[in-house]
């Protein structure tokens, strides 16, 4: 045991993942006071761990894959973990959901794999579900209901009943049967065809390498998601268009997996987000790139150098999208001009790999392979970088910064209190309209309105936080 009095309140994050432990000590617990973020991840835990409710500063709580069944005890130590903003209990053996409505900063709650035969009845007003890979048969809700609440939960890859289908579907904005992001849509076996798929033909020696980065990235806890997106993406049109290209984006990602635990894991985790199996392949593909890339510019770096990465990745970006922007519109111009030969990835790769040193674009150099099919004179490149260099401004940086994955994943770590103060806004408005609600002034229609128009103003106010930061960062570099 340890000595008595020995605490470790300095620190903030504690991580104890795929240590085979089958209880966590409460008296061990207690002795990290200010913990943020405890993952115990991957373990053989049975319940949620005693002395967890103690740790009343900590805002995400890590527990998936692990032995754990709900149960009266477990619902109370979750429930005072007042701060709490995260909760992942995927992949146990829960028995059933808890409830947790008294948890009102909870804006993420993974329950994914966990063998639920329904979809929770009590959550908490703001947190997004993750339903994913459950038992649930049947929807038990109005088509109305339903349109209020599916943007708060991800219910795919469950053996829904036909009509549960299309009622999904149908909230969701009429997505068709069977399509991605429909509920009907399953996907693709990860097999060695799809393995043969995304090698290709190549020398001997890189197909061995990448095989060995294949099997041992698939091996890892956590890789589901990210191996479901490579089934996805090679069953589509634009892979079976340019398999080349796309087969050469792929493997720089795997690569940065297999060689740097830190992308690994942010890939891991961006791959499995709720958001996967609705968003558009070749979104996904760029958001892991930039992903992959965020994780490189700050890795090893000093704390107080972070912000300024994170800014110069922001400004790559932005003028990497407007690169692409231009690129569209000189295919544009070329299907009005009728031209018989347009490569639409050619045009890309050509504004991007000539204009990459002169803006400084945040791209792994490319291989060309039809320079002539791009049709792009020096002429359209030198117009195309005075127009990029014309078009860049303190705002539209400070726009292309909030609106990056990376800068709220920053920004919520290191600005916690000011998210708290936008929370607390809302929360003030809820928990009167509960006081008129248990007073009988209004109905529980009208409660619910006013609690999907809160959380509709929670989510637009956070997005302006995370602008009025960045718009502060970038004051602060450039005084």
């Amino acid at each position: 045991r340890l000595p008595r009095g020995l605490r470790f309140d300095h620190i903030r994050r504690l991580t104890l993942r795929n240590m085979d432990l089958s209880e966590i000590d409460e008296d061990f617990l207690s002795r990290f006071g200010n913990l943020v973020e405890l993952d115990l991840q991957g373990n053989r835990l049975s319940t949620v761990p005693p002395g967890v409710e103690r740790l009343r500063h900590l805002r995400q709580l890590h527990l998936g894959r692990n032995r754990i069944v709900m149960d009266g005890a477990g619902e109370r130590r979750l429930s005072a973990l007042a701060q709490l903003q995260v909760l992942n209990l995927s992949r146990n053996p829960l028995g059933y959901a808890p409830a947790l409505p008294g948890l009102r900063r909870l804006r993420s709650l993974a329950l994914n794999g966990t063998s639920l035969n329904a979809v929770p009845a009590q959550v908490t007003w703001q947190a997004h579900l993750d339903l994913r890979d459950n038992n649930i048969s049947q929807i038990r809700m109005s088509l109305t209901d339903l349109r209020n609440q599916i943007d708060q939960m991800t219910v795919h890859d469950n053996p829904l009943d036909a009509v549960s289908e299309g009622l999904l579907d149908e909230a969701s904005g009429g997505v068709t049967a069977g399509q991605r992001g429909s509920a009907s849509y399953r996907h693709g076996p990860i097999d060695d065809e799809l393995l043969e798929c995304w090698l290709g033909d190549g020398p001997a020696a890189t197909a061995s390498e990448r095989r060995t980065w294949w099997h041992a990235l698939h091996a890892e806890q956590g890789s589901s998601g990210l191996f479901l997106f490579l089934a996805d993406f090679a069953r589509g049109d634009d892979f079976s268009e340019h398999p080349g290209h796309y087969r050469a984006r792929i493997w720089r990602i795997l690569k940065a997996c297999a060689e740097h635990e830190s992308v690994r894991e942010r890939l891991f985790l961006q791959a499995s987000g709720t958001r996967t199996c609705e968003d558009r392949l070749l979104l996904l593909l760029g958001q892991m790139e930039v992903a992959v890339q965020a994780e490189k510019y700050t890795s090893n770096l000093p704390p107080a150098a972070v912000p300024g990465k994170l800014m110069a990745l922001a400004r790559g970006l932005y003028r990497l999208d407007e690169v692409d922007r231009i690129a569209m519109r000189h295919i544009d111009q070329m299907r009005a001009a009728n031209n018989p030969h347009i490569d639409e990835i050619e045009v890309q790769l050509f504004y991007r790999v000539k204009l990459a040193s002169a803006l400084d674009l945040p791209i792994e150099a490319e291989t060309m392979h039809y320079e002539a099919f791009a049709h792009v004179t020096t002429r359209d490149l030198i117009a195309a970088q005075e127009q990029v260099l014309a078009a860049e401004s303190p705002q539209a940086l400070i726009t292309s910064l909030a609106q990056r994955p990376f800068w709220e994943a920053y920004a919520r770590e290191h600005y916690a209190e000011r998210f708290a103060q936008v929370n607390a806004q809302s929360l003030t408005l809820l928990e009167a309209s509960e006081k008129e609600l248990a007073n009988g002034t209004i109905d529980e229609w009208l409660f619910n309105q006013r609690s999907i128009g809160y959380m509709h103003e929670y989510q637009a106010a956070e997005r302006k936080l995370l602008r009025t930061l960045a718009a502060e960062l970038y004051q602060r570099l450039n005084p």
